[in-house]
């Protein structure tokens, strides 16, 4: 009896270790990607299911002799690991809304939006195994191609009760592009907006070997086009539709939001609207290039994978596809709202990969930018109902129903996002002042020292509105670390009326093109920034309109 219970606690033993300190050396790497997630994700019942062991064995003596010492030893590691890891589980909330409370230009108090969860409660948390229940309806298989192909069908998940006009999510499963369907992944996170009102849409889309890309990302793009046409059917907004994925489905996820419209991924469809309002990548393959200043040593087992099964041609053949497949190389100034939640312990997908997507989003794209990092947490967390999930969960909806109201805000009022003669006539008759070692000096003074043009950014009054003062410093706060984290060179600066009657401190920035200071200021909520050169000030639009020159800038 001691040798059976020595055997099973080094196995429990070597999960538990793998959680903590993941295996990245193939071929070892996929089992310990699955030990790791099944021990993190289901620490609490594993706590459990050992604590029985434990128990059986001392009551039928399988603690005896220096091997059952042993064994008595590696019980205790083994139930004190299990423990912690239930415990940074239960954690992640405060994670999630640490991390969504501090996004840029969009602070997010999660428990005020998203409240207690209506899926996810923590007896799910118990069974593990997502299950919609009685309140959902699943309708599945519905063709969104007519070439009658598995491949090309969906699964609509809502409310049993009848809804219209509800927010749309579209999930699309990983799987390496190689395996996976609709009925597997994403299920909490889907059962969850659906509990909340939401229609939701689980796609399948076609795989390698037999496919090729680009297959996999222009069937994406087609099962949006046909939500827009046809959620309405079934109850949902084709105004706004969320897209979301975890893995490779992340990488189709968060590429469809960047490339919508490109006519090389809507072959047949190239006037067809795949805009989306939204993006969620979980775990995502951000980049495909396989860079090593980006994947580092994990980039060769993917550029493998691609070039033999997915891509079908070697990088350097053709390095121009796996850039044009790679979201980090597709970003632009329009792209849409990001939610991005990674996993420190990804063994698949290193965390420097989502970092620098984040870090070079934020810096080019005018939509906020929200960034989730999990402490210990695997690949692919949102597939079991756990404590991890749950909170993720809820931040994912705290975000999209944020998004999703100033979405129905703006279309609400045309105007919301139209500059008017009088914020013109404010911003032109604004006194803009920036500090240096010689004291208070007007912008275009630093402008002709520096020899080029400086930009005034605040971080003050988003979206052109009345914020509380902590609010406001706050956003100032992250304002000032971003631009140290970039290293953007910058003085203090203050926007003021004559009478200081109000005033917006922000910062002079130099050595930044025009296209980077707007895409900051938009970053928090800003509808126009200062232009400034040796002898004329402008105002430069955040919405791309034309920038106006103020003649009487004093």
């Amino acid at each position: 009896m001691p040798y059976v219970h020595i055997v099973i606690a080094v196995v429990f033993a070597l999960a538990v270790a793998t959680t903590f300190f993941p295996v990245r050396r193939d071929p070892v790497t996929g089992l310990a990607f699955v030990t790791g997630w099944l021990t993190g994700e289901l620490a609490g019942q594993y706590l459990i299911v050992y604590s029985a062991v434990v128990i059986f064995f001392y009551e039928f003596q399988g603690d005896r002799g220096y091997v059952g010492r042993i064994a008595r030893v590696l019980d205790v590691v083994i139930l004190v690991g299990l423990a912690v890891l239930f415990i940074i589980g239960c954690l992640a909330r405060n994670v999630v809304h640490r991390a969504l409370a501090s996004t840029p230009g969009l602070p997010i108090d999660v428990r005020a939006v998203a409240g207690a969860a209506a899926w996810s409660r923590w007896w799910r948390s118990l069974f593990a195994v997502p299950l919609p229940g009685r309140r959902l309806e699943v309708i599945k298989d519905v063709a969104y191609g007519d070439d009658h192909l598995a491949a090309h069908r969906l699964d609509v998940i809502r409310p049993r009760e009848a809804v219209s006009g509800a927010p749309v999510l579209v999930y699309v499963h990983g799987g390496a592009w190689v395996i996976g369907d609709k009925r597997e992944q994403g299920k909490p996170m889907m059962y969850e907006l659906a509990s909340r009102g939401w229609v939701c849409v689980s796609i399948n889309y076609r795989l390698s070997p037999s496919a090729t890309w680009p297959d996999h990302v222009v069937d994406v793009l087609a099962a949006v086009a046909w939500v827009k046409d046809h959620i309405a059917e079934y109850g949902g907004d084709p105004s706004f539709v969320a897209l979301s994925g975890g893995s490779a489905g992340g990488h189709l996820c968060a590429l469809a939001g960047l490339a919508a419209g490109d006519p090389t991924f809507q072959p047949g469809f190239e006037q067809a609207d795949t805009s989306v309002q939204a993006c969620v990548p979980l775990y995502g393959v951000l980049d495909m290039t396989a860079s090593k200043n980006v994947g580092g040593r994990y980039g060769p087992g993917l550029r493998v994978l691609l070039e033999r099964q997915v891509m079908k041609v070697s990088m350097s053949q053709d390095p121009e596809l796996f850039q044009q497949a790679s979201p980090l190389h597709r970003i632009h100034r329009d792209a849409p709202p990001y939610l991005v939640l990674h996993g420190t312990h990804d063994t698949l997908v290193p965390i420097v990969v989502p970092r620098t997507f984040v870090e070079r989003l934020r810096l080019i794209s005018t939509s906020p930018v929200a960034y989730i990092e999990l402490p210990i947490a695997q690949h692919a967390f949102d597939v079991l109902a756990s404590p991890r999930c749950t909170a993720t969960n809820l931040g994912i909806v705290a975000f999209l129903e944020t998004i999703h109201t100033r979405h129905v805000d703006r279309g609400a009022q045309d105007t919301t996002d139209t500059i008017s003669a009088n914020e013109i006539e404010l911003w032109s008759r604004a006194v803009l002042e920036v500090t240096t070692d010689a004291g208070i000096v007007d912008p275009r003074e630093v402008a002709r020292d520096k020899g080029e043009a400086v930009y005034l950014v605040t971080a003050y009054n988003p979206d052109g509105a009345g914020q509380p003062e902590a609010a406001n410093r706050e956003a100032a706060d992250r304002l000032e670390g971003e631009l140290a984290r970039r290293g953007v060179a910058r003085l203090e600066a203050v926007g003021r009326d004559e009478e200081a009657a109000w005033v917006e401190p922000g910062w002079c920035l130099w050595g930044i093109s025009r296209s980077d200071a707007v895409a900051l200021g938009a970053s928090y909520g800003q509808k126009a920034i200062y232009e400034v050169t040796a002898d004329a000030v402008r105002i430069v639009m955040c919405d791309g309109s034309d920038p106006v020159e103020v003649t009487d800038h004093r």
